[in-house]
C-alpha cells in the first residue's frame, strides 16, 4: 500500500432545551438538545457563512465532483510477465464494483467509466522494471489507469500520479485503498494505546476489511452535505454541554428525510494549519453489529492539504460513564432499534 499520499440548503437553527443554567464566573454551563434538521437530497459544494457557527469549512480546493454528468474515464492494464498475469474478468469485475462504490458513497457525484482494456506483454526482471515496460507500451491517459502486475514479480501495490499499481489484483479492497490516494486520500491510522499504521477499519484507507472511507474522508471529497457535518464549537468551548443525535456513516445515501441526524460532529482544536491542531470528527462508521459496529469513533483530522486520519479513541454504549478523548469528553445515552441512529453527550474538558 502507498505511502504517498450544494447541496446549497443552509444549516437551519438548532433548537435549544435548556437542562441546567449556572454563571460560575464568566463561563456559562448549559445541556442544549438539538438535531440538525437539513435536507439529504445530494452533496456538494457549498460556502459557510458568517452566521453559520456550526458549519464546517472545508479545505479541499479540488473536490472531486463530476462536471456536466461526464463520468471519469478509467483504463484497465493486464500486464503479463513471462505467462503470468491477473485474469481479466476479474479486473473488470473489480473495477466495475469500484465505480458503483464511488457512485455510492458520493451520493452520485463522483461517476466512472471503463474506457479501455488491455493485454500488455513486457520482458520482465525487477517489479520497477515491469513497471518502466507497461508504462512504455502503454497510454495512461485515463483520469484512472489501473495497472495488474504479476504477483510473482511485484509484491504490494501502491499508486503514484494517476495510476494505480495492483498485486496481482484479485482483492477487491484495495481498488480503493489506491484509488483513494489518486483521489487524495491519506492512510487511516490508529492512535489509542500506540501509533499503528493502517489498522483503522472504518475505511478503506486502512488495512483492515471495510466498507467505505470514513467520515472526515467523505467529508473532505465534499460527498457530504451541510447538515451532514457539524461543528460544536461553539456550543462547548466556555463550559458547554450538548446532547446530539448522531447516525451511523454507513447511511450516507440519498435521502428525503429532512429530520436525519448529522453523520458527524466536529471540534476544531485550533489553528487548522498548525500540524499539531488539526480537527477532531465524532462519528458512528456502521449501524450493523459485529467488527467495529456500533461504535462511536473519535478521528484526528488535518485534513488541510490531503486526508490522512487518526483513530484517537472508540467507544461503545457499554461505556456508561463515557471516555475523555482528546480533550471531550463523549458519552452514549441512547440508540434507537436499529441502531442507525445514537444520541451522545459531549463536553470540552476544561
Amino acid at each position: 500500500m502507498s505511502r504517498r499520499i450544494k447541496n446549497k440548503n443552509n444549516i437551519l437553527s438548532p433548537l435549544y432545551s435548556l437542562r441546567s443554567f449556572s454563571l460560575p464566573s464568566l463561563v456559562v454551563a448549559m445541556t442544549a438538545t438539538f438535531t440538525l434538521t437539513s435536507p439529504l437530497a445530494q452533496a456538494g459544494n457549498y460556502q459557510c457563512k458568517a452566521n453559520e457557527p456550526q458549519c464546517v469549512t472545508n479545505f479541499n480546493n479540488n473536490l472531486l465532483i463530476t462536471r456536466d454528468g461526464n463520468p471519469k474515464p478509467i483504463k484497465i492494464f493486464r500486464v503479463v510477465s513471462k505467462g503470468k498475469a491477473t485474469d481479466m474478468n476479474k479486473l473488470v469485475n473489480n473495477t466495475q464494483h469500484l465505480i458503483r462504490f464511488f457512485r455510492t458513497a458520493s451520493r452520485g457525484q463522483f461517476d466512472a467509466e471503463i474506457v479501455g482494456k488491455e493485454t500488455i506483454e513486457v520482458e520482465g526482471g525487477s517489479c520497477q522494471a515491469v513497471q518502466n515496460q507497461a508504462l512504455r507500451k502503454a497510454k495512461d491517459n485515463a483520469y484512472l489507469n489501473i495497472f495488474a502486475l504479476p504477483s510473482s514479480e511485484c509484491k504490494g501495490s501502491h499508486a503514484g500520479s494517476n495510476n494505480v499499481w495492483l498485486d496481482g489484483g484479485g482483492l477487491f479492497r484495495t481498488y480503493p485503498h489506491e484509488a483513494g490516494h489518486i483521489l487524495g486520500l491519506g492512510h487511516g491510522n490508529t492512535n489509542i494505546r500506540k501509533f499503528d499504521d493502517y489498522a483503522d477499519p472504518s475505511t478503506y484507507m486502512g488495512s483492515m476489511p471495510s466498507l467505505n472511507y470514513n467520515a472526515p474522508q467523505l467529508f473532505w471529497l465534499g460527498w457530504t452535505d451541510k447538515g451532514d457535518v457539524v461543528g460544536i464549537n461553539s456550543q462547548i468551548n466556555y463550559g458547554g454541554e450538548i446532547e446530539v443525535k448522531l447516525r451511523a456513516v454507513n447511511m450516507n445515501i440519498k435521502s428525503d428525510d429532512t429530520s436525519a441526524a448529522p453523520m458527524a460532529y466536529v471540534f476544531d482544536r485550533g489553528e487548522l494549519s498548525g500540524k499539531d491542531a488539526p480537527r477532531l470528527f465524532i462519528a458512528m462508521p456502521r449501524s450493523s453489529q459485529g467488527g467495529y459496529g456500533r461504535e462511536i469513533f473519535v478521528y484526528r483530522a488535518n485534513c488541510t492539504k490531503g486526508c490522512g486520519t487518526t483513530v484517537s479513541g472508540r467507544i461503545t454504549m457499554k461505556d456508561k460513564d463515557g471516555k475523555e478523548i482528546d480533550g471531550l469528553h463523549i458519552t452514549p445515552v441512547g440508540f434507537n432499534d436499529n441502531f442507525t441512529e445514537v444520541t451522545l453527550r459531549i463536553r470540552k474538558v476544561i
